[in-house]
């Protein structure tokens, strides 16, 4: 019972892992100036197979060698030797040795990070893929692969060409009719014919404002008033314009003051200047009460001053 359990488990997990593993393959398409490049249909067929005769770079020796591309993905044929261990690859190539193909090595390796698509020199339609991750044995570094898909719209059977110039460089050329560009559309600008925010504020003002307007009149109409006096409220809004211009002129002298005590014209306490004939009445009235009141002083003064004089002489005379 346990071992049954435990298979379900490893069961289930495999099928995760493989739904995993096809939501993350990379898509075929590619965007270079605005142009669109989908090669979605050549993974289907992959993987691609190329034979060259020739010399290798540094042998004198005529070999035939097999090269085999994977598309957008590593599956390309597989390097099933001591050398290799097996590793899948986007590019592989293939020494023959009698009538058996023997891995040479992996050329290009597809990584989880898309490559950047690069433009052909001249007016030549497609893009070029670069790689530099290869297997480096028998190499100074790592192999490199320049990858061309170059467009070819009579082409019904997609097929490759490759070589290896110089030694550990390998160039592939994939003539196609999926590597001719498609030129994206600009987007295309919807007319919005829905009523804006502010529209709807508005319009639900003016049927508020409406409302209460005939709603007020009719009840006051109903209670027995007549001509002005049928509008709701109507000592407010009458009042209205002369709040408004008050506003105003607070609003204006209260800036000024402001203005002037920022540039230092006036210290902190000096009132606005709307107060100012104010207090100029209310000191000359102070002043005018000084007077008034300072005169009646100096007349019992004098007064004074003559009965001290009396009360002298008549002590003299006696």
């Amino acid at each position: 019972m346990i071992y049954n359990s435990s298979y379900i488990v490893y069961y289930i997990l495999y099928i995760l892992i493989n739904i995993i593993s096809s939501t993350n393959n990379h898509d075929c398409i590619f965007n270079l100036n605005n142009n669109i490049y989908d090669l979605s249909p050549l993974k289907e067929k992959a993987p691609y197979s190329f034979t060259l005769f020739g010399r290798s770079p540094g042998s004198p020796q005529i070999s035939e060698h097999l090269f085999s591309l994977g598309m957008c993905d590593n599956d390309a044929k597989k390097c099933e030797d001591e050398k290799t261990d097996g590793a899948p690859g986007l590019m592989t190539v293939f020494d023959y040795q009698g009538q058996k193909p023997v891995c040479k090595a992996v050329v290009a390796i597809w990584e989880n990070r898309v490559p950047v698509p690069m433009p052909i020199d001249g007016d030549v339609d497609g893009f070029i893929l670069k790689f530099a991750n290869g297997e480096k044995h028998d190499c100074a570094s790592a192999r490199t692969l320049e990858l061309r898909f170059v467009c070819n719209k009579q082409s019904t059977t997609p097929s490759f060409t490759a070589v290896e110039d110089p030694a550990c460089n390998y160039i592939a050329t994939f003539d196609t009719k999926h590597a001719c560009g498609a030129v994206i559309p600009p987007p295309e600008k919807k007319t919005d014919n829905s009523i804006s925010g502010g529209w709807i504020f508005i319009i639900l003002l003016l049927c508020i404002t409406f409302i209460y307007f005939c709603l007020g009149s009719f009840t006051l109409y109903n209670q027995g008033q007549r001509g002005l006096e049928i509008i709701p409220h109507r000592k407010i809004w009458f009042s209205l314009p002369s709040l408004c211009m008050l506003g105003v002129k607070v609003s204006t002298n209260t800036f000024r003051y402001s203005c002037r005590k920022l540039f230092g014209k006036t210290n902190d306490n000096q009132r606005p200047l709307r107060n100012n004939n104010n207090n100029n009445n209310h000191d000359n009235q102070h002043d005018n009460i000084y007077q008034a009141t300072s005169e009646p002083n100096t007349t019992n003064n004098h007064n004074n001053n003559l009965d001290n004089n009396d009360i002298e002489e008549d002590e003299d005379q006696i």
